[in-house]
Protein backbone atom coordinates (compact mmCIF):
# COMPACT_ATOMS: atom_id res chain seq x y z
CA UNK A 1 0.00 0.00 0.00
CA UNK A 2 2.84 2.73 1.02
CA UNK A 3 4.38 1.62 -2.34
CA UNK A 4 1.03 2.29 -4.48
CA UNK A 5 0.95 5.86 -2.50
CA UNK A 6 4.41 6.43 -3.19
CA UNK A 7 3.82 6.00 -7.23
CA UNK A 8 0.71 8.27 -6.94
CA UNK A 9 2.32 10.94 -5.14
CA UNK A 10 5.26 11.01 -7.62
CA UNK A 11 2.69 10.07 -10.85
CA UNK A 12 -0.03 12.43 -9.89
CA UNK A 13 1.15 15.85 -10.21
CA UNK A 14 3.12 15.76 -13.30
CA UNK A 15 0.35 14.33 -14.81
CA UNK A 16 -2.51 16.79 -13.57
CA UNK A 17 -0.54 19.63 -14.15
CA UNK A 18 -1.61 22.09 -17.46
CA UNK A 19 1.50 21.74 -20.44
CA UNK A 20 1.44 22.06 -24.01
CA UNK A 21 1.85 18.79 -25.84
CA UNK A 22 3.32 17.61 -29.27
CA UNK A 23 2.98 14.76 -30.23
CA UNK A 24 4.63 13.75 -34.13
CA UNK A 25 3.56 9.48 -34.87
CA UNK A 26 4.42 6.84 -37.72
CA UNK A 27 2.18 4.10 -37.78
CA UNK A 28 0.50 1.63 -40.26
CA UNK A 29 -2.82 1.47 -41.09
CA UNK A 30 -3.63 -2.28 -41.71
CA UNK A 31 -7.16 -4.04 -42.18
CA UNK A 32 -8.16 -1.22 -44.43
CA UNK A 33 -11.98 -1.72 -45.94
CA UNK A 34 -13.70 0.54 -48.04
CA UNK A 35 -17.28 0.32 -50.11
CA UNK A 36 -17.81 2.60 -52.93
CA UNK A 37 -21.01 3.08 -54.76
CA UNK A 38 -21.25 5.34 -57.42
CA UNK A 39 -18.94 4.77 -60.45
CA UNK A 40 -19.25 1.16 -59.75
CA UNK A 41 -19.61 -1.03 -57.10
CA UNK A 42 -16.42 -1.98 -55.34
CA UNK A 43 -15.28 -3.44 -52.39
CA UNK A 44 -11.83 -2.16 -51.77
CA UNK A 45 -8.52 -2.75 -48.98
CA UNK A 46 -5.97 -1.39 -48.60
CA UNK A 47 -2.77 -1.32 -46.41
CA UNK A 48 -0.24 1.92 -45.75
CA UNK A 49 2.38 3.95 -43.96
CA UNK A 50 1.67 6.76 -41.94
CA UNK A 51 2.68 9.79 -41.46
CA UNK A 52 1.25 12.62 -38.24
CA UNK A 53 1.42 14.55 -35.33
CA UNK A 54 -0.93 15.99 -33.03
CA UNK A 55 -0.65 19.32 -30.95
CA UNK A 56 -2.72 20.95 -28.40
CA UNK A 57 -3.03 21.70 -24.27
CA UNK A 58 -3.67 19.51 -21.38
CA UNK A 59 -5.34 20.43 -18.04
CA UNK A 60 -5.42 18.15 -15.30
CA UNK A 61 -4.81 14.78 -17.83
CA UNK A 62 -7.55 16.01 -20.25
CA UNK A 63 -5.90 16.58 -23.69
CA UNK A 64 -7.80 18.86 -26.72
CA UNK A 65 -5.80 19.84 -29.52
CA UNK A 66 -5.90 19.20 -33.20
CA UNK A 67 -4.25 16.24 -35.35
CA UNK A 68 -2.59 15.85 -38.85
CA UNK A 69 -2.06 12.57 -40.64
CA UNK A 70 -0.98 11.88 -44.12
CA UNK A 71 -0.67 8.72 -45.82
CA UNK A 72 -0.06 7.23 -49.66
CA UNK A 73 -1.37 3.72 -50.34
CA UNK A 74 -3.13 1.57 -53.26
CA UNK A 75 -6.67 0.86 -52.94
CA UNK A 76 -7.11 -2.55 -54.25
CA UNK A 77 -10.91 -3.13 -55.38
CA UNK A 78 -12.67 -6.18 -56.07
CA UNK A 79 -15.92 -5.52 -58.30
CA UNK A 80 -19.34 -6.95 -56.72
CA UNK A 81 -19.58 -8.22 -60.19
CA UNK A 82 -16.42 -9.65 -60.90
CA UNK A 83 -13.00 -7.32 -62.28
CA UNK A 84 -10.45 -6.24 -60.30
CA UNK A 85 -8.87 -2.78 -59.55
CA UNK A 86 -5.97 -0.81 -58.36
CA UNK A 87 -5.78 2.79 -57.81
CA UNK A 88 -3.12 5.05 -56.03
CA UNK A 89 -4.14 7.59 -53.22
CA UNK A 90 -2.54 10.07 -50.94
CA UNK A 91 -4.49 10.66 -47.79
CA UNK A 92 -4.50 14.36 -45.72
CA UNK A 93 -6.46 13.91 -42.12
CA UNK A 94 -7.15 17.33 -40.13
CA UNK A 95 -9.34 16.70 -36.88
CA UNK A 96 -9.83 17.69 -33.36
CA UNK A 97 -8.97 15.87 -30.88
CA UNK A 98 -9.98 15.13 -26.77
CA UNK A 99 -8.92 12.94 -24.87
CA UNK A 100 -7.73 11.86 -21.40
CA UNK A 101 -3.81 10.91 -20.39
CA UNK A 102 -4.53 8.75 -16.89
CA UNK A 103 -1.29 8.61 -14.56
CA UNK A 104 -1.23 4.62 -14.67
CA UNK A 105 0.33 4.82 -18.39
CA UNK A 106 -2.66 4.77 -20.59
CA UNK A 107 -3.72 7.41 -22.67
CA UNK A 108 -7.86 7.01 -24.55
CA UNK A 109 -8.73 9.91 -26.99
CA UNK A 110 -11.70 10.66 -29.90
CA UNK A 111 -11.02 12.79 -32.70
CA UNK A 112 -13.38 14.37 -35.15
CA UNK A 113 -11.66 14.44 -38.87
CA UNK A 114 -13.32 17.44 -39.95
CA UNK A 115 -12.01 16.79 -42.98
CA UNK A 116 -10.44 14.39 -44.77
CA UNK A 117 -8.66 14.79 -48.74
CA UNK A 118 -8.27 11.71 -50.76
CA UNK A 119 -6.28 12.18 -54.02
CA UNK A 120 -5.40 9.50 -56.87
CA UNK A 121 -1.80 10.44 -56.91
CA UNK A 122 -0.54 8.59 -59.99
CA UNK A 123 -1.11 7.91 -63.42
CA UNK A 124 -4.63 5.44 -63.64
CA UNK A 125 -3.29 1.99 -63.12
CA UNK A 126 -3.85 -1.22 -65.21
CA UNK A 127 -7.44 -2.10 -64.49
CA UNK A 128 -7.63 1.16 -62.17
CA UNK A 129 -11.17 2.91 -61.90
CA UNK A 130 -9.74 6.79 -60.77
CA UNK A 131 -7.83 8.67 -62.80
CA UNK A 132 -4.84 11.22 -61.54
CA UNK A 133 -6.41 14.63 -59.98
CA UNK A 134 -9.94 12.68 -59.02
CA UNK A 135 -10.58 13.33 -54.97
CA UNK A 136 -12.56 13.17 -52.68
CA UNK A 137 -13.51 14.77 -49.41
CA UNK A 138 -15.26 13.97 -46.10
CA UNK A 139 -15.27 13.61 -42.63
CA UNK A 140 -15.29 10.88 -39.88
CA UNK A 141 -14.43 9.89 -36.11
CA UNK A 142 -11.40 8.12 -34.42
CA UNK A 143 -11.01 5.71 -31.62
CA UNK A 144 -7.63 5.41 -29.90
CA UNK A 145 -5.75 3.88 -27.06
CA UNK A 146 -2.05 4.17 -26.08
CA UNK A 147 0.17 2.30 -23.47
CA UNK A 148 2.82 4.97 -22.52
CA UNK A 149 4.81 2.88 -20.03
CA UNK A 150 7.61 3.06 -22.18
CA UNK A 151 10.13 6.03 -21.76
CA UNK A 152 9.40 8.68 -24.47
CA UNK A 153 7.42 6.62 -26.34
CA UNK A 154 4.15 5.52 -26.43
CA UNK A 155 2.34 2.60 -28.49
CA UNK A 156 -1.02 3.54 -30.08
CA UNK A 157 -4.31 1.42 -31.27
CA UNK A 158 -7.03 3.54 -33.32
CA UNK A 159 -9.88 2.67 -35.16
CA UNK A 160 -10.47 5.35 -38.06
CA UNK A 161 -13.57 5.34 -40.23
CA UNK A 162 -14.30 8.43 -43.04
CA UNK A 163 -17.05 8.71 -45.36
CA UNK A 164 -16.20 10.78 -48.61
CA UNK A 165 -19.05 12.06 -49.32
CA UNK A 166 -17.90 14.60 -52.28
CA UNK A 167 -16.27 13.88 -55.58
CA UNK A 168 -14.03 16.19 -58.15
CA UNK A 169 -13.52 14.46 -61.50
CA UNK A 170 -10.57 15.64 -63.69
CA UNK A 171 -11.21 19.20 -61.28
CA UNK A 172 -15.04 19.59 -61.81
CA UNK A 173 -17.21 18.73 -58.82
CA UNK A 174 -19.62 15.98 -59.59
CA UNK A 175 -23.33 17.07 -58.51
CA UNK A 176 -25.37 13.89 -58.49
CA UNK A 177 -22.13 11.33 -56.01
CA UNK A 178 -24.31 9.96 -53.52
CA UNK A 179 -22.54 8.64 -50.38
CA UNK A 180 -19.39 7.74 -52.42
CA UNK A 181 -16.64 5.98 -50.65
CA UNK A 182 -16.08 4.78 -46.91
CA UNK A 183 -12.93 3.81 -45.30
CA UNK A 184 -12.06 2.04 -42.56
CA UNK A 185 -8.87 0.96 -40.85
CA UNK A 186 -7.08 0.26 -37.84
CA UNK A 187 -4.21 2.57 -37.03
CA UNK A 188 -0.96 1.10 -34.85
CA UNK A 189 1.66 4.12 -34.43
CA UNK A 190 4.33 4.80 -32.20
CA UNK A 191 4.28 8.79 -30.99
CA UNK A 192 6.58 10.64 -29.41
CA UNK A 193 4.75 12.63 -26.32
CA UNK A 194 6.69 16.06 -25.88
CA UNK A 195 5.37 18.60 -23.20
CA UNK A 196 6.60 21.63 -22.40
Amino acid sequence: MRTLLIFLAIALPSALKSQYFLEPYVGVALFGDGDATYRTAHDFSYYSLLYGGRVGYRYWGLDVGIDYAWASFDLEGRGRQGGSSKDKFSRQDWALLVGYRFPIFLSIWAKWIAQSNLEASGPLLEGGIYDHGDSFEGSGHVLGVGWTGLPWLSLNLEYRAVEYDEYTRFGSAVSNYRNTLDLTDFLFSISLPLEF
